[in-house]
């Protein structure tokens, strides 16, 4: 007989909507990234910092903000400094930023961060829609920069990153122990002029073990890749120095699994599902503009961008300041930052404190 075809759907278990309930909270840290792009650990390209997020994220050849946007950018480093960020988020949503940075004579540089997101009050609920528990969840990414001066304008850098991602469910460990690699170039091209070049998010990726949860019926181990991400900008400087326009272009290519479920019929007449997987690889395309302004008043520094242009959801506007000023002998930097998100439809804000020690 002529097999029966189902249309091709993403497979999920049939179990308990708990472990659905979770991934989607957890992702909405991204939102409305996720959304778009389907992909693993949307919550590590949100931004880091108020002082990147606030120009638009546009950030591969902004020599200033953090060796996270490019690691080429660790040995360019005033001095030692050591930088905390907290965002505000709706929906009982956590983000948090630490950094350590750091020159090392005579053309090297270092830099650590660490990136923490988390969703708490998850309501969690089995497949008939009763409350089982209350669930939170947590994901960080550590970073670990090294860059090098080639020459008095030209420096590059390597990062390793280190990824957990806890979904708070039992019978399911923690995915950990996911390793990728950046690689960046930056160079000033003229006193103007600064080019940006940067690879991030090679080699890593999750693995999920969910037979735990499903009793070993349904659960399987599973592998998520998280997008490579190749990005290149430019940074311009006008108006005698005090004013920068920043413009980045990201090709994002991100590797989906999906399973679709052919029915067939058996000799006997009896009918068989079969699951048939499938990786597919696609690309995303972003743009990023921001533009930054020192006035008069020098210790002042205003911000503002738009992130995802040419994306497939709307674009998110951004907006921020700093301010620098010495305590004693101790220069502080404290900034702050806004941006729209979409999805939620709700105001994220970002507050930064910088010492330079």
């Amino acid at each position: 007989m002529t097999p029966e075809r189902k249309p091709a759907t993403v497979y999920r278990p049939p179990s308990t909507v708990v472990l659905v309930v979770v991934l989607g909270a957890a992702l909405a840290i991204g939102a409305p990234e996720a959304k778009a792009q389907g992909a693993t650990g949307a919550f590590a390209r949100i931004g880091f910092g108020a002082r990147g997020i606030g120009a638009g994220n546009a950030g591969v050849a902004d020599r200033h903000v953090s060796p996270y946007y490019n690691p080429a950018f660790a040995p360019l480093a005033e001095r030692e400094n050591l930088a905390a960020s907290a965002a505000l988020l709706s929906f009982d949503r956590g983000l948090q930023y630490l950094q350590f940075g750091a020159p090392l004579e005579p053309s090297a540089g270092v830099a650590f961060g660490l990136t923490h997101a988390s969703v708490s009050e998850i309501d969690g609920r089995d497949a008939s829609g009763y409350h089982t528990q209350t669930l939170s969840t947590d994901e960080y990414q550590v970073f670990a920069a090294f860059g090098l001066r080639l020459s008095e304008r030209v420096s590059a850098g390597l990062a390793a990153k280190f990824y957990r991602a806890d979904y708070g469910l039992d019978g399911v460990d923690p995915a950990q122990d996911a390793v990728g690699f950046d690689l960046g170039v930056s160079a000033q091209v003229t006193d103007r002029l600064a080019l940006g070049l940067a690879a991030t998010d090679l080699l890593a990726n999750f693995e999920w073990d969910t037979s735990g949860q499903y009793e070993n019926r349904e659960g399987r181990l599973t592998t998520d890749r998280l997008p490579l991400r190749l990005r290149l900008g430019g940074a311009y400087r006008f108006l005698d120095g005090k004013a920068r326009l920043l413009a980045e272009y990201e090709a994002r290519l991100s590797w989906r699994e999906e399973r679709a479920v052919t029915t067939v019929t058996r000799e006997d007449g009896t009918p068989r599902d079969v699951t048939q997987e499938e990786t597919t690889l696609r690309r995303g395309d972003h743009l990023r503009v921001g533009t930054t302004y020192r006035p008069a008043w020098e210790i002042l520094t205003l911000r503002a961008g738009i992130d995802r242009l040419l994306s497939e959801t709307m674009a998110r506007p951004t907006a921020g300041f700093s301010v620098r000023q010495d305590i004693g002998r101790l220069p502080v930097s404290a900034g702050y930052s806004a941006a729209f998100e979409r999805g939620p439809g709700t105001t994220m804000h970002v507050f930064t404190l910088r010492l330079f020690l």
